[in-house]
């Protein structure tokens, strides 16, 4: 009855029980692991669960990045006075090859659960903690900051020296300082299902100064830090991801929400992450909201097109104000932390746009794209408009009151 279980997270790697012995049973091999608990809401009272908590996890195989078939054995925990009952289901589920508890063994030997589970907590009721997608940030920011640095569980995808493209927008936050370092990590265990990060994800981006000794190396951290974490449900419009920045020493977090929470107050709104990471999604819908690493060093240039100098494309002005629309909408320019809904600047950081005559419009999202003008996020935004947008927007910014 699928409405009295709860799934508690799909990871996918060889289980952290890889001894030959329990190979069957946990997968050494990277499979999907996916963990279900029965009832829905059962919760730990004072470091204990109640009797009739179950615990059924379940191996899946790896198609191509996509969840299959069952493989391997299923292993079960019930709860029964006050003791934990451990069973091991055949792969293909028609009968237990092993059960028992910590008194006693009923079919053959349960010693290896009981060994593992022994070294959970036992004030999580020997059960393993599930993963950072159940983390509560604002009470568990300890386990990110700074443990990221030194995890086997993140990875550094990426260093860049200079200011963040955000900068102009949000100060401090991420970095005004061209001589900064930021170094982005990541937390992901399962690979990507069609285009979008699993569960659990977290991206954590940080400020270094450079290196006393080497001035071309990432020192010390400053400043806040960014995250982005992949939530089971919440702000649809962005792939459920919820952003979060911490104060100054990274102590605690200040900011944090999703975009389409009611609860988060206005002085914690982070709309401004929502629509920076919207233009990732616009470029491409396999980015997930995530922008795309650096490229090498020693990568090939990419080949910039100088912008055109023939005769503007002419678009019909019916036609223009409805694209027009459509374009500031995609691209986010009225978004809070932007050019406000009416592009006056008001409500946003960005300058009032909507004075600006057709000329200025177009001259400005030119130097943008080309490269001429830095400014923000405008460079990004301008890069993905095409010289026919850009004609569009000029006629159509000027109309907006």
């Amino acid at each position: 009855n699928a409405t009295k279980w709860e799934k508690i997270e799909t990871l996918f790697a060889p289980d952290p029980a890889v001894d030959p012995q329990l190979s069957t049973a946990h997968g050494t091999g990277k499979l999907f692991r996916t963990i279900y608990k029965s009832p829905v809401g059962a919760t730990l009272e004072n470091g204990v669960y109640a009797d009739g908590t179950m615990f059924v996890k379940e191996l899946e195989k790896n198609i191509n990045g996509d969840i299959g078939d069952l493989a391997g054995s299923t292993t079960v925990m019930i709860k029964e006075n006050g003791e934990w009952r451990y069973i091991k289901l055949n792969p293909a589920l028609t009968e237990i090859e092993a059960m028992g508890t910590p008194q006693a063994n009923e079919v053959n030997s349960v010693g290896g659960c009981i060994g593992c589970h022994s070294q959970a907590k036992s004030d999580y009721d020997f059960t393993f903690a599930p993963s950072i997608a159940e983390i509560d940030m604002d009470k568990n920011l300890d386990e990110i900051n700074p443990a990221y640095r030194v995890s086997s569980n993140y990875t550094l995808i990426d260093t860049v020296k200079g200011q963040d493209p955000a900068g102009t927008l949000f100060g401090s936050v991420h970095g005004l300082d061209k001589d900064l370092f930021r170094k982005v990590y990541k937390h992901q265990l399962s690979p990507k299902l069609n285009g979008e990060y699993p569960v659990g994800t977290v991206f954590v981006k940080e400020l270094n100064l450079p290196d006393e000794a080497d001035a071309s190396k990432a020192g010390s951290l400053t400043g806040p830090l960014t995250i982005m974490l992949k939530r089971e449900s919440g702000a649809d419009e962005t792939n459920n991801w919820e952003y979060f920045m911490t104060n100054e020493d990274r102590s605690a977090i200040v900011l944090q929400g999703m975009s389409s929470n009611p609860n988060v107050s206005p002085e914690n709104n982070v709309s401004g992450c929502i629509s920076c990471h919207a233009i990732a999604q616009s470029r491409d819908i396999n980015n997930d909201y995530i922008f795309k690493t650096t490229p090498p060093a020693n990568a090939t240039p990419a080949v910039v097109t100088p912008p055109a100098t023939t005769t503007p494309v002419a678009v019909e002005a019916p036609d223009a104000l409805l694209r027009g629309a459509e374009i500031v909408e995609r691209v986010g320019c009225s978004a809070t932390f932007c050019h406000g809904q009416k592009l006056n600047g008001i409500g946003g950081n960005g300058y009032n746009i909507a004075s600006r005559s057709s000329d200025f419009i177009k001259a400005e999202l030119t130097k943008f794209k080309s490269g001429a003008r830095d400014g923000g996020t405008m460079p990004g935004i301008a890069g993905i408009l095409t010289a026919e947008e850009i004609d569009i927007l000029s006629q159509y910014v000027p109309t907006v009151k």
